[in-house]
């Protein structure tokens, strides 16, 4: 018996390490991957009067599924598959605005950073201007960056903004204008 013979080591593990109890008959040596890689194949090894049985193992990249889809929007710089640890996605809304994260990654536990964004529309409701008039018809609704130019019927004047903006929160921008009747009515009997 050659007891005494030391093992020596047992092997290189790409992307991970043995850990050794020592390397005389009897001990042990036991695979440890890197952060983000899982191990494929059996961890430990043991030192026997043949050498260390068993074969050296291998440590895989963690890999995410595909990211989520989110409606309405574009992942940016799409990759191919897989998604390997730390590998991260960008969204961008076609429609709509971002709500919530802009970016996510794949995770050393083979799971997203996050739960995807949500590409939330913005509305405003039609502006309530008495006296005014503006081009296209009325809608219920207009989007956010929706512009309307906005007139005074004859024998009103406007005061406040002609152009105004649907925004961010709902509200029209610069604000709403007022149309007040510049002359009586008695004036212009035709």
């Amino acid at each position: 018996l050659q007891i005494g013979k030391p093992c020596g080591s047992a092997g290189e593990i790409a992307n991970g390490q043995f850990m050794y109890s020592g390397v005389e008959f009897g001990d042990t040596a036991k695979a440890v991957c890197d952060e983000g890689h899982h191990l494929v194949g059996r961890a430990t090894r043991t030192c026997t009067s043949r050498g260390w049985d068993g074969r050296v193992p291998v440590c895989e990249a963690v890999e995410c599924g595909e990211p989520p889809e989110v409606p309405n929007a574009k992942i940016e710089g799409r990759q191919e598959p897989p998604y390997t640890y730390r590998s991260a996605i960008r969204y961008r809304c076609s429609v709509g605005v971002l709500n919530g994260p802009r970016e996510i990654w794949c995770t050393e536990d083979g799971t997203w950073s996050n739960s995807p964004p949500k590409c939330e529309e913005i509305t405003c409701p039609s502006p309530k201007v008495p006296g005014a008039i503006w081009a296209g018809a009325p809608k219920e609704l207009y989007q956010f960056r929706d512009t309307l130019s906005i007139e005074c019927y004859r024998g009103y004047t406007s005061t406040g903004p002609s152009d105004i903006t649907c925004g961010y929160d709902g509200q029209w921008y610069p604000g709403l204008p007022r149309c007040t009747r510049t002359s009586p009515r008695a004036h212009w009997r035709g």
